[in-house]
This record gives structure tokens, C-alpha cells and sequence, in this order.
């Protein structure tokens, strides 16, 4: 029975940390896209002056 419980913790413990790193590869991306309009934006500005 102890066993089984630690065996819980692990996959818990490995579905959180996988988790955990997807949603921060997805903020990350959505970022870089984020500032890549901006500056795509900013530079449209500039050629128009």
C-alpha cells in the first residue's frame, strides 16, 4: 500500500513538472509573438514618418 501511495506522488509530481513547463514554453511563445508585433508595428510607424 506504501508503495502504491509513493508511486501516486511520483506520476503527480511528473504530470505537474510537464505541466508546468508546457504552460511556460506557451507564455513564452505567445510572448515572443507578442514583442515580434510590436516591433513589426513600431516599424510600420517609422516608414510611414
Amino acid at each position: 500500500m506504501e508503495l502504491k501511495r509513493e508511486g501516486y506522488l511520483k506520476a503527480f509530481v511528473v504530470l505537474s513538472t510537464e505541466q508546468a513547463i508546457s504552460k511556460f514554453f506557451e507564455i513564452y511563445f505567445n510572448l515572443i509573438v507578442y514583442i515580434q508585433d510590436i516591433l513589426r508595428s513600431s516599424l510600420q510607424i517609422l516608414i510611414s514618418l
